[in-house]
């Protein structure tokens, strides 16, 4: 499954009436199966979920979970040179680059 595909199920826009059997239709899926899905992901690969979702615009707090984890990184990974030329404004600049 595809995570594009999940996103309908944020916001369906009505109901769909169809004579295919749900047992042989290509999306035999159904939003509980998805759910579970996202659930499992989002326990193994929280930024990666929240990353996903904030670019998609679902959540907002999953935009500001992801902006806080790059944040996060960029201050633990960032070079000496760099926390020197920032100063006492390297939260601010790591946030900007995130």
């Amino acid at each position: 499954m595809k995570l594009e595909s999940a996103l309908k199920h944020f916001s369906p826009q009505g109901m769909h009436i169809s004579d295919s059997v749900k047992g042989t239709s290509p999306d035999r899926l159904t939003g509980t199966d998805v759910m579970a899905a996202i659930g499992t992901t989002s326990s193994r690969a929280r930024f990666g979920l929240a990353a996903f979702f904030g670019k998609t615009g679902i959540s907002k707090s999953d935009e500001q979970l992801a902006v806080q984890a790059l944040a996060r990184h960029a201050m633990e990974t960032a070079p000496k040179n760099v926390r020197r030329a920032a100063g006492c404004e390297f939260g601010w600049c790591m946030q900007v680059l995130a």
